[in-house]
């Protein structure tokens, strides 16, 4: 018997998609610290370049499926804290990347 009301996700589906949200996080933030390790090598680090750029899209996604995962988690009720401090460290970080980026060297 489904003891949700309609349009509201299941416990389990809230689960997954909180789970999922925090297993790209977590790839996400080491990415940061790979292409932080980056060296130019070649023509003017178009490889670097490519690289913050894909970046850059993974971190779209990843919020966006963070907004949507802590809608889920919040309505069921599950894991929303977690969900939330993650959604803050990924704006908080993009941030602080976003104003070192601009940062004259």
């Amino acid at each position: 018997m489904n003891t949700t009301e309609p349009g509201e996700p299941s416990r389990k589906a809230a689960l997954a998609w909180g789970a999922l949200y925090l297993a790209l996080f977590s790839v996400l933030a080491y990415g940061v610290f790979a292409g932080l390790r980056l060296r130019c090598e070649g023509f003017g680090c178009m490889g670097v370049g490519v690289y913050w750029f894909a970046w850059s899209c993974a971190y779209g996604v990843t919020g966006l499926l963070g907004w949507w995962a802590r809608s889920c988690t919040r309505r069921a009720g599950l894991a929303v804290g977690l969900v939330w401090a993650a959604l803050w460290v990924q704006l908080l970080g993009g941030l602080v990347l976003l104003a070192w980026w601009q940062w004259p060297n």
